[in-house]
């Protein structure tokens, strides 16, 4: 109803952000390419992106995860991180697209660790909205 009032094509809004609607800015370039670098060339570790509400990092996360999958990265996203431990692992499972993931965490993280070796790239998680994990996730 609003695209043909408008004479749009398709919905001007979405929960989800478009990569296609993105204004690349210089920062936004620079903190990409950051990211790139420590994934391809450190092979990762942890890294925390942080800014206000409405500065970019969801959309920065997006455009990240879009860049490493077509180059063949496994990549995971995690957008409303309430889990319990074991949750979390199978939550990343089914992130990462492996499917029948077992009940048991031990075997969850046999499955991940599987999983990644076998892909040869290093393995990306992201999680958007992490400052609401909760501590005994991080453990």
């Amino acid at each position: 109803m609003i695209e043909e009032y408008w004479g749009l094509k398709e919905k001007p809004f979405s929960n989800t952000p478009d990569t296609r609607f993105l204004y690349r800015t210089g920062e936004f370039e620079e903190a990409l390419a950051r990211l790139l670098y420590n994934i391809k060339e450190i092979g990762g570790g942890l890294t925390v992106i942080t800014g206000e509400i409405g500065s970019g990092k969801t959309f920065l996360a997006f455009a990240l995860m879009e860049k490493l999958k077509e180059e063949g990265y496994p990549v995971a996203l995690i957008t409303n991180p309430t889990f319990s431990p074991t949750g979390l692992l199978r939550e990343m499972a089914y992130s990462f697209g492996l499917e029948k993931v077992p009940r048991y965490r031990m075997q969850i993280l046999k499955l991940l660790r599987e999983f990644l070796e076998k892909n040869g790239k290093v393995g990306v998680l992201i999680i958007d909205e992490a400052q609401i994990l909760k501590p005994s996730l991080l453990e």
